[in-house]
């Protein structure tokens, strides 16, 4: 099969075969149900996200916390959110939560 050419200045059209979808999408991951637990951890997560961002020097000022929450953020989208919350996940929302109590 040929592929679409694009005449001289234009961008190249966008072909996308039947069934692809992106790299990142994972149907089989989402679901309506959620665990009542990782819920928790997504909520405590939301609010360190928010102390984080509060000011405008509080990243530069404190890299520790803020790689410790990018950490956390990473587990959390990446987890099972049906099942109960692995002790990875907890250890890292725990680790960030204490760094947040020291700068706050």
């Amino acid at each position: 099969m040929y592929a679409l050419r694009a005449r001289v200045g234009e961008v190249p059209p966008k072909v996308r075969h039947p069934g692809a979808c992106s790299a990142r999408t994972v149907w089989g991951r989402y679901t309506s149900a959620m665990n009542e637990n990782f819920g928790e951890l997504k909520a405590r997560v939301r609010k360190l996200n928010e102390l984080l961002s509060a000011g405008p020097d509080r990243i530069l000022g404190n890299l520790e916390f803020a790689r410790a929450v990018s950490q956390a953020q990473r587990l959390v989208r990446d987890g099972d959110r049906t099942r109960e919350p692995s002790q990875v996940l907890r250890a890292a929302v725990e680790k960030a939560e204490l760094l947040g109590r020291a700068i706050h």
